[in-house]
């Protein structure tokens, strides 16, 4: 797909989810013996890409052809075709390790603004280093867009990705209700020197259902990164070789212990974990066109998105797996996996 076509995909109509008032926690009182009702307060949304064998996206599918699966029970799904605004957090990863890419990642300004924002969208900008540092809040100023992303420099040796992760979705936290909740993360899959635990930020983003693509850089001279984990059942719709995914364990085993702090991932997992687990796109790099096709291919996603919503009708605590199905013949599905309800949360 050309990055002209792609473009246009950034003006189409985008699913929102609409917040229906019977999820808002509503309780309904017996007239005879003052019996209470709860409905579920939880409202889990679930950013859902289907897609060709070919790759292509499939469009014009309607709420009853999507079945969704929370902990193999299925739900009443809600869907909408009406067009959300996208907040962006760009978080790029700035130390020096990653100065030889650098100048790459300054030069693409421009396609985020085309192909992520579209239209009526917005970025804030931050990098990572020895420190976490805002460069720009939310905007949708393409020049104030390209002017952050020319400051982008380098400094340090430490790489406080999990950090910088964190403060992104305290400021997606901070949006109006009716956008998307987006992270870009451009660096390396390693983190070194962050405090924030790894499980306290997936809990945050999924709490605030915040969806995490990630650009990896190479870790040493011009080689691209490798895979290095199989996983049956993620390959990417671009093809076999479309995984992105790094690691050498079983994600769909040690995402639940991870959330219940029960296990932790090594620094270097630390991308990989978060892009799997939110229902991103990992896409490594090595030169700008390479960048350039990778912010093409995630924008057209999340411009051909079909936005799931659903009040999960148990929310017994631990780990929720989530399964979507189509009911249509050879066709492949992109959802997040699922999200962790806390004792706290389940007896709210």
């Amino acid at each position: 797909m050309s990055l002209a076509a792609i473009a246009g995909l950034a003006r189409i109509r985008q699913p929102r989810l609409s917040i229906l008032a019977a999820l808002t926690g509503l309780a309904a009182i017996g007239s005879a013996q003052d019996t209470v009702f709860r409905i579920p307060v939880r409202v889990v949304t679930v950013p859902t890409a289907v897609f060709s064998p070919a790759g292509q996206f499939i469009g014009g599918l309607q709420p009853h052809e999507f079945r969704l699966f929370d902990n193999d029970r299925s739900q009443n799904v809600h869907l909408e075709y009406v067009q959300a605004p996208i907040s962006v957090a760009i978080v790029v990863q700035a130390n020096d390790a990653v100065r030889t890419w650098l100048p790459e990642v300054r030069r693409v300004a421009n396609v985020v603004d085309a192909m992520l924002l579209g239209a009526i969208g917005e970025a804030s900008v931050s990098t990572f280093g020895d420190d976490v540092k805002t460069l720009q809040p939310f905007s949708a100023d393409a020049v104030l867009l390209g002017k952050s992303f020319a400051s982008i420099s380098a400094r340090g040796d430490r790489s406080r990705c999990l950090d910088a992760v964190l403060a992104a979705a305290k400021l997606l936290a901070a949006v109006p209700l009716n956008r998307r909740r987006v992270i870009l993360l451009i660096g390396q899959s390693g983190d070194v020197g962050s405090t924030a635990p790894l499980r306290d930020v997936l809990r945050q983003l999924e709490r605030d259902n915040v969806v995490l693509h990630s650009l990896v850089m190479p870790r040493v001279g011009k080689d691209l990164i490798k895979n290095t984990v199989s996983i049956g059942s993620t390959n990417g719709a671009f093809g076999r070789s479309d995984t992105g995914i790094m690691g050498s364990v079983d994600l769909g085993k040690l995402i639940p212990e991870i959330l219940r702090g029960e296990k932790t991932a090594s620094g270097q997992d630390a991308v990989t974990v978060l892009t799997w687990e939110l229902g991103g796109r990992r896409i490594p790099f090595r030169k700008l066109r390479d960048l350039e096709d990778g912010i093409s291919r995630i924008g057209a996603e999340l411009h051909s998105d079909y936005l799931l919503s659903y009040a999960p009708d148990r929310t017994t605590p631990g780990y929720h797996r989530i399964r979507v199905q189509v009911d249509r013949p050879d066709t492949v599905v992109r959802a997040r996996p699922g999200y962790y309800v806390s004792q706290a949360d389940a007896s709210q």
